[in-house]
């Protein structure tokens, strides 16, 4: 019985860290693409910042204009990323909402054998 129960803890933790993986690639917190293109778009937003407002290369106007721009990618990224996010945290509550139901199935199938049984033990 304990050696049942380490094998399912065991194999809940591998569970467990397969989905944090597979979380992590979709949109997670540490998620390593999401970092480089932050830092890409604070890097495009400083280099306009210091073309524009210090080097004044850019008119003012202009330089809010592209900072303005970039930022609403930026925006328009992370909406991406949420919405696929999202989509998946629906995936796998919906297959976890199959699985639930196909065990309580199984559970009523057993407890009908059980009543049979104890039916003919009563007899």
């Amino acid at each position: 019985m304990q050696n049942q129960l380490k094998e399912d803890l065991n194999d809940f933790l591998k569970e467990k860290e397969e989905l944090r993986e597979v979380i992590g690639k979709i949109g997670g917190s540490n998620n390593s693409q999401a970092k480089i293109i932050t830092t890409l778009f604070m890097g495009i937003v400083l280099v306009i910042f210091v073309t524009g407002i210090i080097l004044k290369q850019l008119s003012p106007m202009t330089t809010l204009l592209l900072l303005l721009l970039i930022i609403s990618f930026k925006i328009i990224w992370m909406l991406q990323q949420m919405q696929k996010s999202m989509h998946f945290q629906f995936w796998v509550l919906n297959s976890i909402e199959i699985r639930i139901n196909e065990l309580d199935k199984r559970q009523k199938k057993i407890e009908k054998i059980l009543e049979g049984l104890e039916d003919k033990k009563e007899e």
